[in-house]
């Protein structure tokens, strides 16, 4: 009898096995040694994963329905790695069709308002404070870090990415640049510290980010000689709030993932009306290789209304806007490494300064789910099947080319 999972073959290093009710039990790569084990409770549970194997387990985890016990050295992203190294039989594949099709449709027929990208931004970002405190940088830099060595430490990974930042864009004193999507200010300060005379701007959809840099920029006010602005708005008030071409420089991390496939030319053409001639804009994004549709799990449980683009979508966009491409850059698996330093810190913490703070769920059943989400992405980034492009670009006179050092 095949196994109820459908697996056709995997090419897992390990053995794994799955137990389901009435004790049948499924062995993967038998003879090895053996990873980790599933253990189906319901039909139910074993029903959902075959629909949808990303939300389907994750909700069949979230909610104790799924049990996984593990060889000592493994965890979840094992899990996840035997998922990416397993084919799967043409019957398995006929079944998630109808979760397919779904997802498609909500895909193509998507459009995030500012109401809704601002309800958005507020499930992920407004989460309880001790999460983003414990768990990243001194800084709260929620992005990519790009360290030099593996042994490097967060902190100092995150201050590489800051300062790559600002070389490509070749900041200079009396400059206006604006932070579109400036999370907790990590970027912001960093220019704030360490470019004279500037004058910064961000913009964030979060009320705890808002408030949070709110209260650092009178510090900065005190401490530097340069300007800090913080507004809580969506990018297309921008041409409402600032005249055309009022700033030298813009840069945009982490931020171009939320707008939506049918709002990234409207995002480029924006950029390229806040720039002078010869103004530049560094844009850092998430992408992916090929084009797919978004993770079940992911938009539904952490970032609602997330969109990964095609890398080639990006340039598309960035060049219809009238921009001149400078400089292209890829790190995928510096974005693995960040997650194993976040997910590192976050079970660090977990017990003592993260778990007493969650109130917008049962702390287990939330601890669970950033499990998932942490280990899903890291072995995405793994895999290769996400990516990290930053991408250079000028309005009009392009800015001399230059090679950066690739983290």
């Amino acid at each position: 009898m095949a196994n109820r999972l459908g697996i056709k073959q995997s090419n897992y290093p390990r053995s794994f096995a799955v137990h389901y009710w009435g004790k049948v039990v499924d062995t993967f790569n038998y003879g090895k040694f053996t990873a980790f084990s599933l253990c189906f409770k319901t039909r139910r549970a074993l029903k959902r994963v075959r629909a949808d194997p990303s939300l389907g387990f994750a909700e069949g985890y979230m909610a104790g329905e799924i049990e996984v016990k593990f060889a000592n050295g493994y965890d979840l992203r094992d899990v996840v790695r035997a998922f990416y190294a397993s084919k799967f039989t043409v019957a398995a594949l006929v079944r998630m069709l109808p979760g397919l099709l779904k997802r498609f449709l909500k895909y193509v027929f998507w459009f995030n308002t500012k109401k809704l990208a601002g309800k958005n931004a507020q499930a992920h970002y407004d989460l309880p404070p001790q999460l983003y405190n414990n768990m990243l940088d001194s800084n709260l830099n929620y992005s990519c870090a790009m360290p030099e060595e593996v042994t490097d430490s967060l902190e100092d990974a995150q201050i590489d990415k800051n300062r790559v930042i600002c070389e490509k864009l070749r900041l200079k004193p009396g400059n206006a640049i604006i932070d579109i999507g400036c999370g907790w200010g990590g970027l912001m300060g960093f220019i704030a510290r360490s470019q004279p005379r500037v004058k910064i701007h961000g913009i964030t959809l979060s009320i705890e980010q808002y408030d949070s840099i709110s209260q650092d920029i009178r510090y900065c006010a005190k401490s530097t000689d340069s300007e800090c602005s913080v507004y809580l708005a969506d990018y297309r008030e921008l041409l409402k709030m600032f005249r055309p071409g009022s700033f030298n420089k813009i840069a945009s991390v982490g931020m171009f993932e939320h707008i939506g496939h049918n709002r990234w030319q409207k995002f480029c053409d924006i950029c390229y009306k806040l720039l002078p001639e010869g103004g530049s804009m560094l844009l850092h994004t998430i992408t992916k290789e090929k084009w797919g549709l978004p993770d079940s799990f992911t938009d539904e449980y952490i970032f609602p209304g997330g969109q990964i683009p095609y890398n080639k979508s990006v340039l598309r966009c960035l060049r219809r806007a009238g921009f001149t491409i400078n400089h292209v850059e890829y790190f995928g698996s510096s974005y693995a490494w960040t997650l194993n330093k976040w997910r590192e810190k976050f079970y660090d913490k977990w017990e003592e300064r993260i778990k007493p703070y969650i109130k917008c769920m049962a702390p287990d059943k939330f601890e669970k789910m950033w499990d998932c989400y942490l280990s899903e992405a890291q072995i995405s980034f793994e895999t290769g099947n996400l990516n990290v492009m930053q991408v250079l670009v000028s309005r009009g006179v392009p800015v001399e080319r230059r090679e950066f050092k690739l983290s």
